[in-house]
């Protein structure tokens, strides 16, 4: 017997590399895709208030986002952050299922910049149409449908992915290139909830012009 042929010939080894390489790439995808997030958690909007009239002008609540999250808080026990800001302050506390709440109040006088902006995971779309080319290049190789079907429908996947998956995110800098606080926002299909980037975009312009004034 070949080994050589055996191995790397048809019904070896070698024929299995095409499937091999996309379940590789649909892995990485996944990897790179959870990895690149801003270093906030991903929360579902519980609460928005924004008043510029009230001393107390700004109030974002969230929930931990997935399964667990959406289950605790049928129960009324999920664990929420929140960021509250007033005249003076701001007010951040992070909470998580297994590590309780972490607190960080920032005075508005030591406030750099307020940013917010839509986060998509354009490493989902890059390997979406990685897999359909790699398909498609297989299958003229090795002349095998199997291939081209499975790349192509895991590789949609990803792309109906990128569509979906959008990430509103608010940060407050205290100077420095990484963020003291900030809220990572999801839409939840379960709860019919949607982001609306404007919103957001007018509490970063009401907190900033609130550091503005405490500054003259």
């Amino acid at each position: 017997m070949d080994i050589g042929h055996s191995l790397f010939g048809y019904g070896g080894v070698m024929s299995y590399l095409p499937l091999i390489l996309i379940v590789v790439l649909a892995i990485a995808a996944s990897a790179f895709g959870r990895g690149k997030n801003s270093g906030g958690a991903v929360l579902v909007l519980n609460e928005f208030k924004l008043n510029q009239d009230e001393d107390e002008f700004l109030k974002i609540v969230g929930r931990a986002s997935g399964f667990l999250g959406w289950v605790l808080s049928l129960f009324g026990i999920d664990p929420v952050t929140s960021l509250t800001c007033n005249r003076k302050m701001v007010k951040f506390e992070e909470a998580a299922i297994r590590f309780g709440k972490n607190t960080v109040n920032i005075p508005l006088a030591s406030v750099a910049a307020v940013a917010t902006g839509i986060y998509k995971p354009f490493i989902y779309l890059v390997f979406g149409v990685l897999l359909i080319l790699g398909g498609i290049i297989f299958t003229i190789i090795s002349r095998s449908f199997v291939i081209f079907f499975i790349g192509a429908i895991i590789g949609i996947i990803f792309i109906i992915f990128y569509k979906l998956k959008k990430t509103m995110m608010f940060s407050i800098y205290c100077g420095g290139d990484k963020p003291i606080a900030i809220i990572c926002m999801k839409k939840s299909i379960i709860e019919g909830q949607n982001i609306d980037e404007s919103k957001y975009e007018a509490a970063a312009n009401a907190l900033n012009k609130a550091v503005l004034d405490i500054r003259c």
